[in-house]
């Protein structure tokens, strides 16, 4: 329900979390060698959360949301670093202690392992869990006819261009309910 990517959601703390204005601030990702870094983009943004998204931070907020922040490296372009205070909203040690490492966030294999698994416990076909971005793009396009631009914005894309070139066949049906959404106002203007 936020269409971030998986990265991204791994590296999300509390200190990015705005219940208040229902978005979330993404501005760090992790990345395989088990570290942060900027987003994919190196360009940080503002996601609107939906109401199950709300309700799932809300219940999550029981669980990590008191534990103490720590001091991070983040990779910066051209291989520098700044240093953030997090605290963050998915924390394996509410699972168990880690005995090898110390990570207070989930790395991407790790999720991938968790997603796999919850497949399986839950009989579904499995896909990857990349998918759910897409899942989340394809129902914004035909069931919420989002803006596209804003779509691209939510997404971390720089433009529209790769909306266009991945969901293409979802904005032609799209098209044709928003023309047809057109019509309707045009007719109550019409109508005046």
């Amino acid at each position: 329900y936020s269409g971030i990517r998986s990265g991204e959601l791994c590296a999300l703390a509390w200190e990015d979390v705005d219940f208040e204005n229902k978005t979330i601030h993404i501005r760090r990702s992790t990345y395989d060698m088990r570290g942060l870094k900027t987003t994919k983009t190196d360009k940080e943004r503002f996601v609107d959360l939906l109401p199950p998204a709300l309700d799932a931070l809300k219940a999550q907020q029981y669980l990590t949301y008191s534990f103490d922040p720590k001091e991070y490296d983040v990779e910066l372009p051209g291989q520098a670093y700044r240093k953030e205070s997090l605290r963050f909203v998915f924390n394996p040690k509410v699972v168990r202690e880690q005995k090898v490492s110390g990570y207070d966030y989930y790395g991407k294999r790790a999720l991938g392992r968790m997603w796999t698994a919850l497949c399986k416990k839950g009989g579904v076909r499995y896909r990857n869990q990349y998918q759910l971005r897409h899942t989340y793009a394809s129902w914004m396009i035909t069931h919420a006819n989002v803006n596209v631009s804003y779509l691209a914005q939510q997404m971390g894309h720089a433009d529209i261009t790769m909306v266009a070139r991945v969901y293409g066949k979802w904005l032609v049906e799209s098209n044709k309910k928003e023309s047809e959404r057109v019509w309707q106002e045009l007719e109550k203007v019409r109508n005046q």
